[in-house]
Parts: structure tokens; sequence; C-alpha cells
């Protein structure tokens, strides 16, 4: 079919027959310049209509990829361009499989490339990921829902976690297509199950181990591709008429088999006449295409590979699709080079994958494989828009330019712009901003100041400190290495790599273990000089960056949220001063009995209403809804809460309240400025509270040490004082009266840890090994320093009042605070301080009452010690070596010379 003939359709409108041969030939990429030249005119003559875009997406699937590889050659209209590329992208899922080998020790090693690989793609496959507990990953990847499967260590495996696969599928994706997982049964295999319309597409992803491995042991099978056949039989059990792609390690070389039955000439490559007279959608143009694979070599479980695809109808994308026509290696070692990691899908599936590649990342001795499934889709996908990348223009700064810039500001045609729009700011802000961006983009652009740098195409570089050009040279050796394989598939030069690869590797740790001990040295010999600067800067940098995930909320989107928020219509009103007064006024005299009654607040603030009886509560809510509903104001019913203090029992049935004809919930527990008061006024749970919310600072100073690889005992309680104890002492100037084992918990954990001992060593030798006391001995002293700070407050206030009160009440026998102090002072001898209820120099008597607490804690240890005789020897062979032991190891090997001595003082 020539040029003229395919004019000469465009002449007689026949714009269908045209698009059909075009899709035809985009397939095999049979067309020339010179059609592309002739069909983008078609196209921008014919497709700037947006409906007309949307009919045609609708009647081909393969249309919208054909207009996008012509838009490369910029022959399309702006608009027309802009909306193709918006409706191409809302259907598209980019898939990654990747047998990684340790996940964990990758993100370490070289975060970037994982990192670079997890954002190209929408849903990304981790084989052999070593996880050891359930959810290991999820803060790492924060846009992704992740599906893990773990596999328990069986007997024959010792102190290695072995197996794994780890499913990630961003969380617009999980909405749009209702993404659910199903068969969970199955070991190292994760099966997703999609919805897109009328269409039911099931993702198997899995790590199948290779021949006679240990994992065979336990199962009913040595073939692993019986337990696929088993889970895909289950699967079409449940699913009928279902799309299945499948992806992973599957340990089979296939050689080039063929996946399917063969026909007469299987050697057939269709070329341009056979796709112009036949239908390339049916079969036989899947069968004739000849798969090519570099790895010529086939095993048991490759051939039953080839049967599964051959009976369920399954093809093998490696070497068929577009950037893999030759069958690249997937996974290089020192024994050689072969085909092992897959993607394989049904029919449909198969038509509708765009792209098919090996990617080049060698991290792990498999290379990860990629793909691009295009649905067809019949309308608009919900959250489409957030596949697309915007085109952000940017521009970068040249002193040497400063002058032309100032020139072409301050020229008259310039001027005369920046004119028109201040005398467009008073009528329409919106557009005279829009405008002036423009106008100084314009200058910028016209200045040479425009930068073609796309950040979000540049390829991640590994910019860790310790990567220097020793690093960057060897790593470049290595890639050109890879690639020259790839491209010639030479066993010298295979094995030339592996041993590159093998030095770059042992040079990154190298270079790792010496940035460690520099870093760790230098933040030793910081916190000895005291320069809290200079510390904690030292302490960021060391502590990566944790994945924040970005906000999907539009700018216009945030301008009408703080339009409405701020209400520029009510806050601009003029309002006379004797209103405000009269309200005021007759405000203040409202029968609503706040907690506060002189001082009324009046700002959008917490309310708390305190009453003897249910129906004076009652009545105080009445109050407060006549309040809200003259100054048009509205409580939130959801943080609403009222808590009974009472000594258990159940709630009668007068207990019960309503605002706005809403009933109110009676809670347990309620928080208020960060402390958790309970029905029966205990502090346990709000204890176990502030415990649970040090995890995550714990959980962050052991990641800082582990990246310096120290357990250094001063480093770690400078980091434990400073980010963990003012988290556990929050609020102790009401509970700290008595000793709480679940914030002694803390520190006795934490020394146990810098300690590498076990959960059950004595408590008191942790701790004294590491030179720390109870923390009872700092939060004790918060009530103490209250009570005198209660004794110099005025005699109206508030909290003095309420002291006043409780005082009488501890008189009169009533127990209360007051009472914990009084026998806190007594108990320690200084009960004259609470006789005299003054204190004469404060930060003195808080000195002597702590040195009291050390010197008492010190006694009880002791005696502890010395009932016991285990502890006794301990504590003289402490005494006598300390010295000389820290002096024979280092660092190193200090940690497992005191689980050696500390073995057999454990409770």
């Amino acid at each position: 079919m020539d040029m003229c003939c395919l004019f000469a359709s465009f002449v007689q409108g026949k714009i269908e027959d045209i698009l059909h041969f075009i899709v035809k030939c985009s397939k095999l990429q049979h067309i020339t310049y010179n059609c592309l030249h002739l069909i983008s005119e078609v196209l921008t003559v014919n497709l700037g209509d947006q409906d007309l875009i949307q009919e045609l997406m609708t009647r081909d699937e393969h249309f919208c990829q054909l207009v996008i590889e012509c838009s490369k050659f910029r022959f399309l209209n702006e608009n027309a361009q802009e909306r193709i590329e918006t409706l191409s992208r809302e259907n598209k899922i980019k898939i990654v499989s990747w047998n990684i080998e340790s996940l964990k020790t990758k993100l370490y090693r070289d975060k970037k490339s994982v990192d670079e690989i997890v954002e190209n793609h929408d849903v990304i496959s981790f084989q052999e990921t070593f996880q050891k507990t359930e959810d290991e990953f999820v803060n790492t990847f924060c846009d992704f829902e992740c599906y893990e499967s773990i596999r328990v260590n069986d007997q024959f495996v010792y102190h290695k976690a072995s197996g794994g696969v780890l499913v990630l599928v961003r969380k617009n994706i999980v909405t749009t297509y209702k993404v659910i997982q199903i068969l969970k049964q199955f070991k190292d295999m994760i099966i997703l199950k999609f919805c897109s319309e009328n269409k039911t597409i099931i993702m198997v992803f899995i790590y199948i181990p290779p021949e006679n491995s240990i994992f065979y042991s336990n199962q009913n099978t040595t073939n692993g591709i019986d337990i696929l056949e088993e889970a895909l039989f289950e699967v079409e059990s449940l699913y009928d008429n279902c799309e299945i792609l499948m992806a992973g390690d599957f340990n089979s070389r296939t050689s080039e088999l063929n996946d399917f039955v063969s026909e007469d000439k299987p050697n057939y490559i269709p070329g341009l006449q056979y796709i112009i007279n036949n239908d390339h959608d049916s079969k036989s143009f899947i069968t004739q295409c000849k798969r090519s694979n570099k790895d010529k070599i086939t095993n048991n479980f490759g051939r039953s590979l080839i049967q599964l695809c051959c009976a369920k109808d399954l093809y093998i994308l490696n070497g068929r699709k577009h950037n893999d026509r030759d069958g690249e290696f997937t996974y290089m070692c020192a024994n050689g080079a072969s085909v092992i990691d897959y993607i394989i899908s049904s029919y449909n599936i198969f038509r509708w994958i765009s792209h098919f590649s090996v990617l080049s990342v060698d991290l792990s001795k498999h290379l990860p494989i990629s793909c691009c499934l295009d649905i067809p889709v019949s309308g608009h996908v919900e959250n489409g828009e957030e596949y697309c990348n915007e085109k952000q223009i940017r521009f970068k700064w040249n002193s040497n330019k400063a002058q032309l810039c100032k020139d072409l500001i301050v020229n008259p045609t310039s001027l005369a712009g920046l004119n028109d729009i201040l005398e467009l700011i008073d009528s329409n802000t919106n557009d005279a901003a829009k405008a002036l961006v423009s106008h100084l983009q314009n200058i910028c652009t016209e200045a040479g100041l425009l930068s073609c740098h796309n950040k979000s195409s540049e390829r991640a570089i590994n910019n860790q400190e310790w990567f220097d050009s020793e690093c960057v040279s060897m790593k470049r050796k290595k890639c050109k290495l890879l690639n020259d394989f790839r491209a010639t598939s030479n066993a010298d030069i295979l094995q030339e790599y592996v041993k590159t690869k093998q030095n770059f590797n042992k040079l990154c740790v190298t270079k790792q273990k010496q940035h460690k001990e520099n870093k760790k040295t230098e933040l030793c010999n910081i916190a000895k000089t005291g320069d809290s600067c200079k510390f904690w800067k030292l302490i960021k940098s060391v502590i990566s960056k944790s994945n924040i995930p970005r906000s999907n909320i539009s700018s216009e989107e945030w301008k009408t949220y703080f339009s409405d928020l701020l209400n520029p219509e009510i806050i601009d009103k003029d309002v006379n001063f004797s209103e405000f007064v009269d309200n005021f006024v007759q405000a203040h005299n409202t029968e609503c009995d706040l907690c506060i009654d002189e001082n009324f607040s009046y700002l959008d603030n917490d309310l708390a209403l305190i009453a003897d009886t249910p129906i004076d509560l009652q009545r105080r809510l009445n109050n407060l809804e006549k309040y809200c509903e003259k100054w048009n104001m509205t409580i939130n019913m959801d943080k609403s809460n009222i808590v009974v203090f009472k000594n258990g029992g159940k709630l009668s049935k007068n207990e019960k309240w309503y605002f706005n004809n809403e009933p109110l919930k009676v809670v347990s527990y309620y928080k208020y400025l960060g402390i958790y008061f309970s029905n029966r006024l205990k502090w346990t749970y709000c204890c176990k509270t502030l415990r649970m919310q040090c995890e995550k600072a714990l959980n962050m100073i052991k990641h800082c040490m582990c990246k310096l690889g120290t357990r250094d005992i001063n480093l770690g309680f400078k980091l434990f004082d400073s980010m963990v104890a003012p988290i556990l002492y929050y609020g102790a100037e009401l509970w700290g009266t008595e000793k709480v084992k679940d914030i002694e918990t803390v520190q006795n954990k934490f020394c146990k840890w810098l300690l590498g001992m076990g959960q059950k060593t004595n408590n008191h030798i942790a701790r004294g090994e590491c030179g720390r006391h109870e923390l009872y001995i700092n939060y004790v002293c918060k009530p103490i320093k209250y009570f005198l700070h209660l004794q110099c407050m005025d005699d109206n206030r508030l909290p003095k009042l309420c002291y006043r009160m409780m005082y009488k009440m501890n008189e009169n026998g009533r127990l209360n605070w007051c009472s914990k102090v009084q026998r806190l002072l007594f108990s320690n001898g200084f009960g004259v301080v609470w006789e005299s209820q003054s204190v004469g120099d404060a930060k003195l008597f808080l000195h002597l009452f702590k040195q009291r607490l050390t010197d008492i804690n010190l006694q009880s240890c002791k005696d502890e010690c010395d009932q016991d005789r285990h502890q006794l020897t301990l504590g003289l062979f402490q005494e006598r070596f300390a010295e000389h032991f820290r002096q024979l190891f280092d660092s190193g090997q200090q940690t497992p010379m005191k689980k050696l001595t500390l073995t057999l003082w454990v409770k």
C-alpha cells in the first residue's frame, strides 16, 4: 500500500481505514519517517477535537500508543498533544519484577537505585527479600500498599532468613482497580486481583526455589512449577474468563522452546503484506513470532514451565517485545549467565503490553524485568490524572546575564506590560498574578536562563558521602563490562564483569566502614567538647530522611480551602465598637458556667464543663447549645466525650447526655493536652501510652547508632536523655509521685540493647554496666518542683486555689495529690518542708533531694547484690579488672566479652 493510496484515502475521508493501517504497521515498526510525517499532518488536521480523540481511543486501544510515537516528532499541535498524552496515561500500569537478594541490604547499600526503580513503576515485585517480620518495609514505601509473603525458616536453616516475596502497588492503583489479595496459603507467592470495568486481571508474583532446593523437603512435590499450576487451578475455579499475568524468578531455563502448540511454519515471521491481509489481533500473530533467547540451555523446571504455558494458553514476553528482541540474560554470576526471570501472560494481556525490557540495574545477580500494561478503557479512569507528570519550567540563574535581565525589564515594552498588570490587580487578582508570572518567565527565557535539565528524568546518582571518585570509577567500569556482555554474550567479558562487580562491592564495604569510623570518632570528639549545635547537625546528617508521602492536593484545592476557612467577607466586615461591648457584656452574663468563671475565653479552643450531678451537666450543655446557636458556632461531636469519674460499676439510667439532640459518647479515657485521664483517676494507661510513644524515638536512635556501627554507651544515653526522656517525663508533675514500671522498662531494655544482652538479664546489672540510675530519680523531682512552684504563686491563681482545696482535703483524711507529695517528702527525710510549706533556696533543695534519692537507690542496689553470690562476684570482677578490660579489647570486642561475663547472671 503506497503513500498515494494512503493520501487518497485521507482525501476521501476514510480516516478509520487509515488508522487501522497505522495501528497494524506500528506493531512491527514498519512506519518510515516520511509516513510518520504524513500521518502527523493527518492527525494535526483531524484530531484537534477532543471529543473525536476520545471516540477514537474507545474504538482501538492501540491508537493512543501510535499517536504518542508520532508526537515525539513534534508534529501535533500543542492542544491535541497535551490531551492525547493525558488520555494515554490513564490506563497504563508499569510493572517491574526483581529478585533483589535481601531488600534490606540493598536499601542500605544503594537506596537511590532502588528508589529509582520504585518511583518509575506502579506495581513492583521483589523476590528473595529475606524478610523476617511482617510490615518491615511499610514505612519505607509510604506511597504504596504492601503485600508480603514471608517464608518461615525451617529446621535446616539457621540464623538466616530466606525466600520471601514483597509486592508494592501504588495506593491510587489499589483504589482505582479495587486490588485485593487472594489465595494467601501459597508460600513465596502473592496473587492479586485487579478489576477493570468488565475485566478481571489476576497478577501472580512468584519466587520458585531452584531444583534440589531444601525448600521442597517439606512440600508434596520437588517441582516448583507444580505448585504454580495448582495455584492457577485455584484461580480458574474462582474466576472464569479472567486474564492472567505472572512475573518473578521461575528458576526455569527454557531456551527457545515454543510456548504454544506448533503450527506448520513455526519459523515464519509475518511481514507487512501479512499484516495488511490478516487481522493481527488473532492468536496466529503471537504464535508465528519466534521467541529469542540468549540462554540456549533448558532444565526440568524450564520444560515444565513450557508445558504449563501450552496447556493454559500463556505466552512468555521475554525475547518477543520491544527492547528485548534478543532475549537478554536476566541472571549473571561466576558460573555463567541465564534467563530465569520471566513475565508471562495470557493472550489479551500479551496484546495490551506496549513495552518490555530487561533493565541494567545490577545490585543483585538478577536484573529487573519491566513491562507496561495498557488496559483498554471506554471512559475516564478514576484518579488517572495522578499518572501525569506536570511539565515544570525551570530556570537557572547566571550572574553574567544580570544586566541583560535588567535591560529587558526596564525597556518600554516590558514596563508597559507591567503597568497593565498593575492596573489589573484591583479588578482581578488571579489573572494579574498569572500574567505577572508569565511576563517574568518570558523575560527569563529571552535572557537565556531557561534550564533544559529535568529532575524527574535524571538518573539517580549515589551521592552518599563515602561514595568517592574511586567508587565512581569502579562503578563505571562495571557498568561498561555489563553492557559489553549484553551486547556480545562473550564468556570472558562475563568473568571479568563478575570479578569487577565483586571488587566494587568490597570497595563499597571498605569505604562504608571507614566512613562510619570517621563519623563515630568525630561524634565522640564533639560530644566531649559540648558543642550541641555541631553534635545535632552531625546526628541529622547520619539519620536518613524518612519517606514523606507526597500530597496529591492541587493548588486550586489549597486556595479554595483557605479562602473558605478565612472567609474574608466576615473578617473584613466593619464592627462597631459599641456593638462589640454590648455583645461582650451579654455573653459574660450568660448562665453557662464554665470552668473558668472570671477569665471567660472567647477563642475557638477546647472547652471543659464540670458538674457534680448528671442533671447539672445536662443544664450546662443546654446553655452551651444556646450560646453556640447565638454566635453561629459549632461543636465537633467526634471529639466531644464525657468521662464519669467513679470507682467502677456501670452507668445508671439517668447518666446519659445530649447536645443538639445527639447523644454524647461516654468514654473510660480522655486525652487532654497530651495526658490521658481515666475514669478512676489512675495513671496506668497514661504511662503505658508514654512508653509506646517512645518507641519511634528509640528506633531512630538505634538506626543512627547502627549506621555509625557502634553501640557506645555514652553516645547512646546522650541521645536517650535528649530524645526519649522528655517524652517519658511528660506530665510527671501529676503522675510522678510513685515509681512506674512502664517508664523504667524503657531504660532497662535500652541498656540491654546497648550491651547486646538478652532481655532476661538482671536489670540492676544492665543499668550498672551502663552507669545509669533508675529514671525514678529524675521524674520524681518534677512533682516536688511543681509543689515549690505552687508556693510562690499569687493567692488568686487558679492552681493555687486548687492546691489549697486539696491541702484541706488531705488534712481531713482524703487522699489526693497532696497526700502523695507529703509522703514523698517525709519518706526521704524532708518532712520539715511540708510542715513549713516553704523552702529557702529551691534550686539547692532540689539538688539535695535528688542526691538523697540517688544515695538511697545505690544502697538498695548494693544490698541486693550482697544477697546474690553471683552478682557479688561480678561486682568484684568489675571493680578489679574493668580498666584492664577496656584497654585490652576494642569497642567491637567488648560486647562479646560482656556477654561472656554476664551469661550466668540472668534471672
